[in-house]
């Protein structure tokens, strides 16, 4: 036993990992409702694009809610705690709704516009092997 107000030392690793455990579970809901939100917005912005908008104005509108998309997916897939099980279910469900939205307005409004390539992936590959800087080099030259 501890005398003198002393605390078992395994009583404070509990608290403070039952304080961290909380933590997490709150930021993981917490992004998850920030995500909830901004696929909900999409589904307004696609319900409101006003109809006097011409082509290319819908186009930019349905390029902006697909690239918001993409990063909420990706971002939901950073979400890991079972306390937001729930959410990241229902955020899976807005996903698909606003892709089906996004499928309808494309097929009225078919994208045009060159095609998008973003190689910044690879960028660091190229950068920390020497050996494949002097083959592009060699090859651009």
């Amino acid at each position: 036993m501890s005398e003198g107000g002393n605390s078992d030392p395994h009583l404070f690793d509990s608290i403070l990992l039952s304080s961290t455990v909380k933590k997490a579970a709150t930021n993981a809901l917490f992004t998850a409702n920030e995500l909830r939100q901004d696929l909900q917005g999409c589904i307004d912005t696609l319900d409101n694009i006003p109809p006097s908008y011409s082509s290319s104005e819908v186009c930019s509108v349905l390029s902006s809610v697909k690239d918001r998309v993409s990063a909420d997916r990706s971002d939901a897939q950073q979400i890991t705690r079972v306390e937001a099980s729930q959410a990241l279910e229902n955020i899976g469900l807005l996903v698909v709704e606003v892709e089906r939205r996004l499928h309808h307005w494309q097929a009225q409004y078919p994208d045009i516009s060159p095609i998008k390539v973003d190689n910044g992936a690879h960028i660091q590959l190229v950068r920390s092997n020497p050996m494949l800087r002097r083959v592009l080099r060699k090859c651009i030259s």
